[in-house]
């Protein structure tokens, strides 16, 4: 099924903050609040570590990457959507987020890779509802959008998210399915936007998908599920393609389409299912050991590509035979990607299918190289190979702890709990160094990289370590055993100094870079640390120069150190306390000397009714160098203002929200701006410094950037890049800043980066084993290069002497050529005379067969005139002696009857009276309990009336007054929801008005732009022509000249040809009038075939309907014999058990009569009930014989006469092959000479013209001039233009008497000349493809009939489940069953 690229058309909608054209995409401010200040910050996104998902424990089936192009991935990263390119450009292009949306959850993209499907989750969550949007790839607008309406809601009113989605092959329809607690699959019409199915499950699933062949079928695997779907009116019918006890062995986990009906399913226990037309075919067993389940597939055209735990791959080949799939190479991902039970998460092969991208769950994504494998042999290493590569792009696989940024070398690094620590170069875009220390050791707490990028400190669990930065590694020069817990460290800017916060992290310790000393050693072996802070320090960062040290702490304290030799001194004219404040961040500016607090104030909630119990505020405090200061120190109480998510909500949920905090800040003194990450995964931009207003500052830009909290922010030491890390997606963000002052950018000198990176430190043991191994490659090399020359001189002797060699041998064989050459063309004369020869005996020969087949046809249809005329006396004989056999069987059938009826009502008679005494007995015992019971519940109410009243009474009191406050605080919140909904709806309509104006005045500017751009086009375009026209007028000229001297030459051409086709047209006429009345009796007689072929096999299934009435009556008679026999035993041990009572007394006689009713009574119903049963089953199991009888005979007659038509056509287009080519050839030939006469004709036309004009301009001399053309005939020619139209009409006629217009194609073969056209014969060619068009016309009358009659044995098969207690069809589709009644 091809694709279709146009199945969605594209909307008229406003596309959506980034486009997808750009390699980064610019991210405008999203919700303006305030003025814009003169100087703005603008941030693009530039670069992503890491993709989300990772810490989801629901993550397994899923789809994680999938790729757009043969070197491009897409992926989600963040709360946006990313696009990788990893072998020319290795950068990122983003598709972000829609406004009103709050995250991504997961995506797909369309077969064409054109389209991709988002799952969105709506502000404010969890009751903001989902929706699925549509983006085009190339214009980045939206196409399509499934709104939350359109989905389920939960009994709570929240929407589950949807998890999967898939597209179908032509991209008309999309699945999805939604997470419980109310899962639903739905499939969606894309194209006329509407519902086309949908049902509720009641297990979680993991992965949807659309057959690629048939987009009615569907396919789920969950935890505990596996089942097919199909789309029928506006439901989905559910199929299990396993057995039950199969299902409760298996965890199934992903799964992928393979042919029209092939499934092949993955599981959590290792084994791979092959399911084909609903029905399990083979079990793969697990090839990857034990304990290890395939988490994921990827197909190809050859296999697919499963993934396991342990980094194991394996490739999976097509066999085409009963084993569907084998294992073809196992592999498992060297350590470089990572240790431990790593498990691969997702795998997406390109469209080339030479490599694949995998994504692991430490965080990692990798390149895996597919053309190599299939070289390697059986015990390669692919590690030495280059099979598996580490792409740049991927994270930490834990949390975070530690982020800093280098001043001169363009390196950030990270440290995690997963214990590495990583240096990346944002510039190059590459991982420089990944280390990892021991366990014993514990989680890296902080890190921090020296301003010239050569030492790095980090801060364990049980010491702080110093670092080498070398090329590839990392290597401990000096160690602190006394710092322990390092929580937070942070060089100075000259790189002098590092101040650490150690256990118990009230006190500051600061350190000499360089000597590796504490300061004020002197006094102490471990240095005198800087003592003020009542609880642990949260934050320190270096101001003045690095002679002061700012720290605050979780006391509400921010203390400036005065830093010596000797170690540090508070400055108590610079601090701050504010005791209701915890302090967790700091970033000082000396521009200004103002300093930005970040921290947790401790409201009281009888002060401000919207308050929450912990306030995050930053706050900024002014600081001074001067001692004694001027003018006091002052803390700004006006704190700045954090939006909460319901201003970022989308304006038609108007829902209470949880509130929005500030986790990290970060300063541009240059951009003048203030950076704000916060707890909802937002970036702030702030104006900064803030002026003195009272009124609290709001953010002039936010960006939605992380799932979760943003736990760092970090700007470069040039202020052109930004670094934010999240808490909970584990992904890293880089983004561009750029600075516009009034408008215009601010060009900033870029840092000199290339002049520190170009120098690397390597240790010295290092360099001495690369200084051996280049010494030992160059006397290698040596050695080589003189073997080279010895073997070049070699060859260049035996090259001489080849080549003599071969010159004398060139010599020889050229003579003998020129003599062979002389002999075959005397053959070819030869040649040609004996096939002229031969193809007029073909003619001959052609003629006589088609006579022959002519003869041979009339036989067959007197043969089959006479079988008819036979197979009617059969069946008049069968009629007759099956109507007689009937009325016997009747005659017998009425008697049995009449003694069965005389019988019951006996027994009936016996059997009412003995009821009817039971009955009495019955009443008499119901009415003696019944007044026992009402005894018991009198008695019982006397006693409850008498205790427990008064207790109940209270009771009653209480709760009534409880239910009388509850109505009362109700009333008061419906007031209060009345007063607030009213404001929103006044600050929705302002904002409303503000975006239409921005909105108009962008349309008018965009107007203008597009009008000069046309001008300036239009321009352009004249330009061109002007100077087209003068080109052209010029070669004009020298054509004319070129033409005049060719006239004559094409006119005499023109004269020649014009005869020559004449001629064949005379030759041709006579052909084709042969040709028609052959094709006409042709027709006739196939229509006579067809039609007594129809006849006969109408009889057929008339005598095969006759025997299965006769065999089912035969049954029925059986049955009845039987049911007779089984009868007379009854009867018979009746009247002996009847016997056996005359002489007992009265009581016994009546025990035993009552015991013998009862007992006869019981085998009565349980004989009736099993002979209805026996009657169904019986009935069910004779029509579906008789349906199978029906289906195999129409398969084995299909089947033969498909042998013989195949057999006939095989035959009949060797023998026309080249009757084909011949008419291919001639028709090419013909064309060709119509179009040189056509064009001759009008050059000579138009020469004439010209040398008229020119006639006219000139004097009398032009009429001596000798190549002037000679003046036209007055007698009128038909040119071949006229020919070829009338030759047209006529062949059009033919095929509308005849056959029918035929659709063909030109078939290229040998060049045969034109006098060949006299001996074409067409015969066979139309005999070929009539009996074609027969065949195929039977093939389809038959298809449709084992259609109907596979509806009806479908039919059949639901009412024997249902229990045949619904009407069933009398006749099958095709008419031949026969009736049955229920």
């Amino acid at each position: 099924m091809a694709a279709d690229d146009d199945a969605l058309p594209e909307e008229a909608q406003k596309p959506q903050d980034p486009a997808d054209k750009s390699a980064t995409n610019a991210v405008e401010p999203s919700t303006k609040t305030t003025l814009e200040p003169s100087t703005k910050t603008t941030l693009k996104f530039y670069h992503a570590l890491g993709f989300s998902g990772i810490s989801s424990p629901a993550v397994q089936g899923r789809k994680l990457v999938e790729h757009i192009s043969d070197d491009s991935f897409v992926y989600l990263t963040g709360k946006h959507v990313a696009v990788y390119t990893y072998e020319t450009q290795k950068s990122h292009r983003f598709i972000l987020k829609n406004p009103k949306t709050s995250r991504v959850l997961a995506f797909c993209v369309s077969s064409n890779k054109r389209y991709i499907a988002l799952s969105e989750a709506l502000y404010p969550e969890p009751n903001g509802g989902i929706q699925v949007s549509v983006y085009n790839f190339s214009t980045a607008s939206k196409v399509r959008e499934l709104g939350r309406g359109r989905f389920q809601s939960s009994p709570e009113g929240s929407q589950p998210p949807v998890v999967s989605m898939d597209f179908s092959r032509d991209n008309k329809y999309l699945a999805t399915v939604t997470d419980p607690p109310n899962p639903y699959i739905y499939l969606w019409q894309l194209d006329k936007q509407r519902l086309a199915g949908m049902t509720e499950v009641h297990q979680k699933v993991g992965q949807v998908s659309i057959s690629p062949w048939a987009h009615w079928e569907l396919c789920t695997t969950g935890t505990s599920m596996l089942k097919l779907w199909r789309a029928q009116g506006n439901q989905l019918k559910c199929c299990d393609p396993l057995p039950r006890e199969k299902t409760d062995s298996y965890r199934f986990i992903c799964h992928q389409w393979f042919d029209s009906e092939k499934l092949v399913v993955g599981t959590a226990e290792g084994d791979l299912l092959i399911i084909e037309n609903q029905e399990l075919r083979r079990v793969v067993p697990t090839i990857f050991g034990p304990g290890k389940g395939v988490h994921c597939l990827a197909p190809a055209c050859k296999g697919f590509l499963a993934g396991s735990d342990d980094r194991t791959m394996c490739l999976f080949e097509r066999t085409y035979d009963t084993e569907y799939f084998k294992c073809f190479k196992t592999m498992q991902a060297p350590d470089k990607i990572g240790t431990g039970k790593l498990k691969v998460l997702d795998l997406s092969i390109n469209p080339e299918e030479d490599s694949a991208i995998v994504f692991y769950s430490n965080n990692e994504i990798g390149q895996v190289n597919l053309t190599t494998i299939e070289t390697l042999g059986d015990n390669d290493r692919v590690d030495k190979h280059n099979v598996f590569k580490r792409l740049p792009i991927g994270f930490h696989s834990d949390n975070v702890t530690a982020l800093d940024v280098c001043v001169q070398r363009s390196v950030v690094v990270t440290a995690s709990t997963d214990k590495h620590i990583r240096v990346w170069n944002f510039l190059k875009k590459q991982v420089e160094v990944d280390k990892k220390m021991d366990d014993v050791l514990g989680e890296v707490q902080s890190v921090a990289i020296h301003p010239s990028g050569s030492l790095l400190v980090a801060g364990y669990q049980t010491k702080l370590f110093v670092f080498l930065v070398l090329a590839n590694d990392l290597q401990v020069c000096h160690e602190f055993p006394h710092i322990r817990q390092c929580k937070e460290v942070r060089f100075s800017k000259g790189g002098q100094y590092f101040a650490a916060i150690g256990y118990p992290w009230s006190r500051i310790l600061v350190i000499n870079s360089y000597t590796f000393q504490p300061l004020g050693c002197k006094d102490s072996p471990n240095g005198v640390p800087l003592a003020g802070h009542s609880l642990p320090v949260e934050s320190i960062c270096w101001a003045h120069n690095d002679q002061s040290l700012i720290s605050a702490g979780s006391d509400g304290s921010v203390y400036e150190w005065k830093i010596n030799n000797n170690g540090g001194k508070k400055n108590e004219d610079n601090e701050s306390v504010i005791k209701s404040m915890n302090y967790h961040c700091i970033r000082y500016d000396d521009s200004c000397q103002m300093l930005a607090a970040l921290g947790s104030l401790k409201t009281n909630p009888s002060d401000r009714a919207d308050a929450a119990e912990y306030e995050v505020a930053l706050r900024t405090i002014r600081f001074t160098q001067e001692h004694p200061p001027k003018a006091p120190q002052r803390v700004l109480n006006n704190p700045l203002k954090i939006p909460t998510s319901a201003q970022v909500a989308s304006k038609s949920h108007r829902q209470t929200s949880r509130a929005i905090k500030a986790s990290q800040v970060a300063l541009s003194p240059l951009a003048k701006t203030l950076f704000v990450g916060t707890s909802a995964g937002q970036l702030l931009l702030y104006e900064w410094p803030p002026s003195d207003e009272k009124e609290t500052p709001e953010p002039y830009t936010k960006l939605e950037v992380h799932q979760g909290e943003v736990a760092f922010v970090v700007l470069s030491h040039d202020e052109k890049h930004l670094f934010t890390v999240g808490a909970e997606d584990r992904c890293m963000f880089m983004f561009d800043v750029d600075i516009t002052a009034d408008g215009r950018p601010i060009s900033r000198k870029p840092y000199p980066y290339a002049a520190f990176e170009s120098v690397a430190y390597i240790s010295q043991l290092e360099f001495d084993d690369r200084t051996r191994l280049m010494t030992e490659l160059a006397s290698h090399n040596e050695e080589l290069q003189r073997r080279q020359q010895a073997e070049i001189q070699g060859l260049k002797e035996e090259n001489q002497l080849e080549l003599k060699q071969l010159e004398d041998e060139a010599a020889d064989e050229l003579r003998r050529m020129r003599h062979a050459m002389e002999e075959s063309v005397q053959d070819a004369e030869d040649a040609k005379q004996q096939a002229t020869q031969l193809e007029t005996a073909a003619t001959e020969a052609h003629m006589k067969t088609a006579e022959e087949l002519e003869a041979l046809h009339t036989k067959r249809i007197e043969e089959m005139e006479m079988r008819q005329r036979n197979l009617q006396e059969e069946k008049d004989d069968l009629v007759v002696r099956y109507e007689n056999k009937l009325h016997k069987l009747r005659v017998e059938i009425h008697n049995e009857r009449k003694q069965e009826d005389a019988m019951r009502k006996e027994l009936e008679q016996t059997l009412s009276k003995e009821a009817e005494n039971l009955r009495k007995e019955i009443k008499e015992a119901k009415r003696a309990i019944d007044g026992m019971i009402d005894e018991s519940i009198y008695d019982y109410i006397l006693e409850l009336d008498g205790g427990d009243r008064e207790s109940i009474e209270g009771l009653h009191e209480k709760w009534k007054q409880i239910l009388d406050d509850r109505d009362i605080k109700c009333a008061n919140a419906k007031t209060n929801t009345a007063l607030f909904k009213t404001k929103g709806e006044k600050h929705e309509r302002e904002i409303e008005q503000l975006e239409a104006k921005i909105t108009a005045s962008k349309e008018q500017e965009r107007q203008l732009q597009i009008k000069a751009q046309e001008h300036m086009t239009t321009n352009d375009k004249l330009k061109l022509e002007i100077g087209q026209r003068n080109d052209t007028i010029s070669a004009s000229e020298k054509r004319i000249l070129e033409l005049k001297k060719e006239t004559q030459e094409l006119e005499k051409l023109r004269y020649v040809l014009t005869f020559k086709f004449g001629e064949l047209r005379k030759e041709v006429a006579p052909k084709e009038e042969k040709i028609k009345e052959m094709n006409e009796s042709i027709q006739e007689m196939d229509l006579e075939l067809e039609r007594i072929g129809i006849e006969r096999d109408n009889l057929e299934q008339l005598l095969v309907e006759k025997d299965s009435r006769i065999a089912s009556l035969m049954a029925t008679l059986g049955k009845q014999n039987t049911l007779l026999d089984d009868k007379q035993r009854g009867t018979d041990q009746l009247i002996w058990e009847l016997s056996n009572m005359i002489g007992m007394d009265n009581e016994d006689v009546n025990e035993q009569l009552h015991a013998l009713v009862g007992r006869y009574s019981i085998r009565y119903e349980e004989e009736i009930g099993a002979s209805q049963e026996k009657e169904k089953a019986a009935e069910f199991t004779r029509q579906r014989q008789y349906l199978e009888g029906q289906l195999s005979s129409i398969d084995n007659n299909n089947r033969a006469k498909e042998s013989l038509l195949r057999h006939d056509n095989q035959a009949k287009t060797e023998e026309n092959a080249m009757l084909v080519k011949e008419i291919n050839v001639m028709r090419m030939e013909k064309k060709q000479l119509q179009q040189r006469l056509q064009q001759a004709d009008s050059q000579h036309k138009e020469l004439q013209a010209q040398l008229a004009r020119v006639a006219n301009t000139k004097d009398g001399r032009a009429a001596a001039r000798p190549f002037s053309a000679p003046a036209p005939s007055t007698t009128k020619v038909r040119g071949p233009t006229a020919v070829n139209i009338e030759r047209e009409k006529e062949l059009a006629a033919k095929r509308a008497r005849g056959r029918g217009p035929v659709k063909g194609r030109l078939i290229r073969g040998s060049t045969r000349s034109l006098k060949d056209l006299s001996d074409m014969n067409p015969q066979k060619l139309a005999e070929i493809v009539s009996q074609v068009e027969r065949t195929n016309t039977y093939i389809r009358r038959q298809a449709d009939e084992v259609t109907r009659l596979k509806a009806y044995v479908r039919e059949l098969l639901e009412g024997a489940e249902s229990g045949g207690t619904g009407s069933r069809p009398q006749t099958a589709p095709g008419g031949g069953l026969p009736r049955v009644n229920r």
